[in-house]
């Protein structure tokens, strides 16, 4: 397989990665993989800088975060999956390539990027995969879990998501400081940070963490906040 091939160029020690293979329809994560690379220079998925890195950067640094997220958790297809920012389907077409899928959607404000992966899923008549085009603080469905893999910084993403969650928000991030300013911010929008793990497996990448995010009260039911409140805070928090 050439995602499988080029990533033993990319990252030593790759029998050390296999354990996370498992989990995948290993055909689907190639076929994808090979769209990204063949097609990243046309539409802009990825950074010209990130062309020769596309399997580790990011196939692969999604395929662990999967690994660990349904380590945490269960999901069967009746399972309700957001990513939210998904830009060239990463990371929520990986949780596609499942070899047992939950429903998966991928949402974006743009159609730059994501409409292209809508057209490859269109094209392979994939079922169970689902796209949203919409700003996620305008967007009112509820999902079991939600994943971000990039969007704005934390905490602000998960205030920006707190109402679209109903178990738990997975966040990809660095190395993270959780101190008492941000648990009472969480705290203002209901939610907590249940646990930071960091994935000491991608650390040839630099940092790289796991955040399980919930709610505090979880009867409460969560409203959106808007762009431009949080847009104020953002820039209050850099005062």
């Amino acid at each position: 397989m050439e995602f499988l091939e080029d990533l033993k160029t990319q990252i030593k020690d790759f029998q050390n990665f296999e354990k996370f293979f498992y989990i995948f329809d290993l055909e689907l994560v190639d076929n994808y993989y090979k769209f990204l690379k063949k097609n990243t220079e046309k539409y802009g998925f990825f950074s010209k800088l990130d062309i020769e890195k596309i399997a580790s950067r990011h196939i692969l640094e999604s395929m662990v975060y999967v690994y660990y997220i349904l380590n945490f958790c269960n999901v069967s297809r009746e399972t309700s999956l957001l990513d939210i920012g998904s830009g060239a389907g990463v990371p929520g077409f990986l949780f596609f390539c499942l070899k047992e899928k939950p429903k998966v959607y991928l949402l974006d404000s743009s159609q730059r990027r994501l409409k292209k992966i809508e057209e490859y899923a269109k094209e392979k008549k994939f079922s169970n995969l689902y796209f949203i085009y919409e700003r996620v603080e305008k967007y009112l469905e509820l999902f079991d879990y939600a994943t971000i893999r990039a969007l704005i910084p934390f905490p602000f993403n998960i205030k920006l998501s707190s109402h679209i969650f109903k178990k738990h928000l997975f966040l990809f991030g660095g190395k993270i400081e959780y101190n008492e300013k941000i648990k009472n911010y969480l705290k203002s929008c209901n939610t907590k940070i249940e646990n930071i793990l960091p994935i000491s497996e991608l650390e040839f990448l630099g940092n790289r963490s796991l955040l399980i995010v919930s709610h505090i009260d979880k009867l409460k039911k969560n409203n959106p906040y808007s762009w431009k409140e949080i847009q104020k805070e953002m820039k209050q928090w850099q005062v």
